[in-house]
């Protein structure tokens, strides 16, 4: 992989949510997620980013979102 291929994108605009759905009702029913993996399952659902792979130690709490997407997962 070559650094010019990588391009760092700002999650900021998904910290909000991710922080209002870890004090949901509704959160920990389904998986337990820490708050980044919240964030970054936020910025994979999110359809204008175009993200082509996903680079993860927790393979598990990504697969779901990563298959809609057809994001690769790189372990």
């Amino acid at each position: 992989m070559r650094i010019n291929e990588v391009m760092v994108i700002d999650d900021s605009g998904y910290r909000e949510g991710a922080l209002k759905e870890v004090f949901s009702d509704q959160f920990g029913k389904t998986k337990s997620l820490s708050l980044a993996d919240i964030v970054i399952r936020k910025m994979m659902e999110d359809v204008s980013l175009r993200i082509n792979f996903l680079a993860t130690f927790n393979q598990p709490d990504f697969e779901d979102v990563c298959r809609k997407r057809m994001v690769e997962i790189l372990c």
